[in-house]
């Protein structure tokens, strides 16, 4: 059940002028282009991001269901902003500093870019290696990967699978 005070923050966030939100339960779903507008809002009303996750949705035309939760800490109230998007979602690292670790995972795992103006954003791998090739997370992601790797004992290192079983 919603508090009296966060009732007020979905009624500002979905009334505002030029905005079409769905209100959820506690939360809204928004389009890409509202969503800086949003996490200012939120930022203006004391809510802190706690966590933000995708969904891989690849039936969809906009495939990734991008979640981010905020809360405050003195009502331990949670407030659910989701954002569906086909790859590209703008950063809201200028808001929330903190968030640039959790928009590296979105894009180590998913690949969802995230367009910043700020010199903070950094998009590099931060969960699988910097050679890893794929998003591990999405549904048409392959299960066995790109190359196998096997360790040679006669070479004394790591070679493709398919080196190792004729090498011999």
């Amino acid at each position: 059940m919603l508090l009296q005070t966060n009732v007020k923050y979905v009624y500002l966030l979905a009334h505002k002028a030029n905005k079409v939100v769905k209100v959820l339960h506690n939360g809204l779903l928004i389009k890409p282009s509202n969503l800086i507008d949003t996490v200012i809002q939120l930022k203006k009303y004391k809510q802190l991001i706690i966590m933000a996750t995708a969904m891989d949705q690849q039936e969809k035309i906009n495939r990734f269901f991008m979640i981010y939760v905020f809360g405050d800490y003195v009502t331990t109230f949670k407030f659910y902003v989701n954002v569906n998007t086909d790859r590209i979602l703008p950063s809201i690292i200028d808001y929330f500093g903190s968030a640039i670790w959790l928009e590296r995972e979105a894009y180590d795992m998913y690949g969802i870019y995230f367009q910043s103006n700020s010199v903070n954003s950094d998009l590099r791998r931060i969960l699988t290696d910097y050679h890893f090739k794929g998003h591990p997370m999405r549904k048409d992601y392959t299960l066995i990967g790109y190359n196998e790797k096997l360790y040679s004992y006669l070479h004394k290192g790591l070679m493709n699978k398919t080196d190792v079983i004729f090498d011999a």
